[in-house]
C-alpha cells in the first residue's frame, strides 16, 4: 500500500511539472474523472437501449 505521504509527493511534483498549485492540479484530475463517469453513464445506457433492442 502506498503511503499517503508518497501520494501526495507524488501529485505535487506532477502539479509542479504542469505549473499548478496542487490544488488546481487535483481539481483539474476531479473534473476529468467526473466527465469520465458521464461518459460511462452514457455507454452503459446505450448498451442497455441495444440489448434490448431499443436502438433503430
Amino acid at each position: 500500500m502506498t503511503r499517503p505521504e508518497l501520494v501526495k509527493d507524488a501529485l505535487a511534483r506532477e502539479a509542479w511539472e504542469r505549473g499548478q498549485s496542487l490544488q488546481a492540479f487535483l481539481l483539474g484530475v476531479l473534473q476529468r474523472q467526473a466527465a469520465f463517469s458521464g461518459n460511462r453513464q452514457l455507454f452503459a445506457e446505450i448498451e442497455r437501449d441495444l440489448t434490448a433492442g431499443g436502438a433503430a
